[in-house]
């Protein structure tokens, strides 16, 4: 029976310790975005946190570009209101401040795991995506809370995986 019960554990388990492994992986030198998750390939989290600006110009140097709001919600996981289709409003399609950002964008529970990042990130992460009547500001992510939020470009450092 006690081998019964391993070997469904074992079948239960692998998959999520295969998936964990590979997206702790650094990329290889020839591949730079080696990440896959959904449609995007991804880049390595950078060591370094920047501004958004210099965030920008890290990707464009790697050959990527910075993703866009939706692009980064995609990759939350466990945390319905915040990832892609959850009552959180703000989209590509929204990006407006006043109308689009509510309570629901605060995302989940504090979790220092990766719980909530297809790619096991945890911290604040750039998109390219700017609230329509805020040149100074950018949508983020805060994937130990699945949160969305607003940053400013010019004040805030966060880290950065690129897109191609």
């Amino acid at each position: 029976m006690k081998k019964i019960v391993v070997v469904c554990l074992f079948f239960l388990l692998y998959p999520s310790l295969v998936w964990s492994q590979k997206s702790n992986e650094k990329c290889p030198d020839d591949n730079k975005f080696c990440h896959k998750a959904g449609e995007l390939n991804w880049s390595d989290k950078s060591d370094d946190v920047f501004s958004w600006k210099e965030a920008g110009e890290y990707c464009k140097k790697m050959g990527g570009r910075l993703p866009t709001i939706s692009e980064l919600r995609s990759v939350i996981k466990d945390c319905p209101v915040t990832q892609t289709g959850g009552e959180c409003k703000v989209t590509d399609q929204c990006l407006d401040y006043n109308s689009c950002r509510d309570a629901k964008c605060i995302g989940c529970t504090l979790a220092t795991d990766g719980k909530y990042s297809l790619l096991k990130d945890i911290g604040w992460f750039w998109s390219s995506s700017t609230p329509s009547e805020d040149s100074f500001g950018v949508w983020t992510v805060r994937f130990d809370y699945g949160l969305v939020a607003y940053s400013r470009k010019n004040f805030d450092k966060r880290h950065v995986r690129c897109v191609k």
